[in-house]
């Protein structure tokens, strides 16, 4: 199998499209986890009505 070799000046920008894609990652992490913990409390709160009211019957 043929690797090819990187030049410096690919290494950079390899090294420099990590940092963007880290920076990203940074960004929406907070937003990630408040969107998790609203679809998990929408969850809990379907769940409960279900078990309380019944499973809705098909037609």
């Amino acid at each position: 199998m043929n690797v090819p070799i990187k030049t410096p000046s690919e290494i950079e920008h390899m090294r420099e499209a990590g940092r963007q894609a880290a920076s990203v990652i940074e960004m929406i992490t907070p937003i990630s986890k408040r969107v998790s913990a609203r679809v998990k409390s929408t969850v809990s709160v379907m769940s409960i009505l279900l078990t309380s009211w019944g499973q809705p019957r098909h037609r």
